[in-house]
């Protein structure tokens, strides 16, 4: 079974983005957690 965990982290400004910068902002942070991830 895979663990599942949160990761917050504060966007300064976010409930002023538009819909394009909120998903470039979820994009950069999926790039990060890829990053991260364990290569298998």
């Amino acid at each position: 079974m895979l663990k599942r965990v949160v990761i917050e982290r504060d966007i300064p400004k976010a409930g002023a983005m538009n819909a394009a910068q909120l998903k470039e902002a979820a994009c950069t942070s999926n790039d990060a957690l890829a990053e991260l991830a364990p290569k298998a």
